[in-house]
């Protein structure tokens, strides 16, 4: 693979000049270091650095100042999304490129919204990761496309993104008091079982309660669904779990 990559790399042309310093952080090993093969295939890169999760990857970051990093979103000890702002505001002139599963448009916006320079989601090629370091390198931005469709749906439709309907009617996608107290406890790390006790409801109940609350937040699982609810404030960060 690495050296198909390599063939195709040859007819490219170079849009930087001078080597472009890269760090890598994702919790998933045999990812992480097969993406930092691929990019240390290419002249153009150096992969200066990787992580395991955000709080080594601040420390590290921080001494060696990388001009990309690739980060991850969801990982143990502090999301991706908290480590880009202060990443921004610790060493300003790194960029950051998210490179996640997540589609979530609000997670979307909260990584920008922390500073970074791109969005891109896992199972994208590798020429379209190279060609993002390259741009977001020259102060550019770039965003899946997948994403960037998602986007112009949303606003296309703002009505309901502001919780109303074309009738003018209140929207039905706002959590229910019930369903914040699940949601926080499952951002505690409660099991369905630990929520069903403290809040006196069956299993049953509270895995409705999480059925509701992801279709309403529009996330695929109990992670996404607590990441959406700190971006638009449901949740304060300190509830979350490491």
């Amino acid at each position: 693979m690495i050296s198909e990559v390599a063939n195709e790399r040859r007819g490219e042309n170079r849009l930087v000049t001078g080597t472009i310093k890269i760090f890598v952080v994702d919790d998933h090993p045999l990812f992480r270091y097969g993406l930092m093969a691929v990019l240390s295939e290419y002249p153009e890169f150096r992969v200066v650095g990787d992580a395991a999760d955000s709080i080594e990857a601040l420390s590290r970051i921080e001494k060696i100042h990388p001009d990309i990093v690739i980060m991850d979103i969801f990982m143990p000890k502090k999301d991706g999304i908290k480590a880009t702002s202060l990443i921004k505001k610790r060493s300003p002139n790194t960029e950051i490129i998210i490179l996640t599963i997540s589609d979530n448009e609000d997670i979307f916006l909260s990584a920008i919204k922390a500073g970074a320079k791109g969005y891109l989601l896992k199972g994208i090629g590798i020429l379209e990761i190279v060609e993002a370091v390259k741009l977001v390198a020259n102060g550019e931005a770039m965003v899946s496309p997948d994403m960037a469709t998602r986007l112009l749906e949303r606003f296309r439709d703002s009505s309901h993104a502001n919780g109303e309907n074309h009738s003018g009617k209140k929207g039905t996608n706002e959590l229910s008091a019930r369903e914040k107290e699940v949601l926080k406890l499952t951002a505690r790390g409660s099991s369905n079982k630990e929520i069903a006790s403290n809040l006196f409801i069956s299993d049953t109940t509270v895995k409705a309660h999480m059925r509701n609350i992801l279709e309403k937040l529009r996330a695929k699982n109990r992670a996404e669904a607590v990441g959406v609810a700190i971006a638009r404030g449901i949740l304060e960060k300190e509830e979350r779990y490491d």
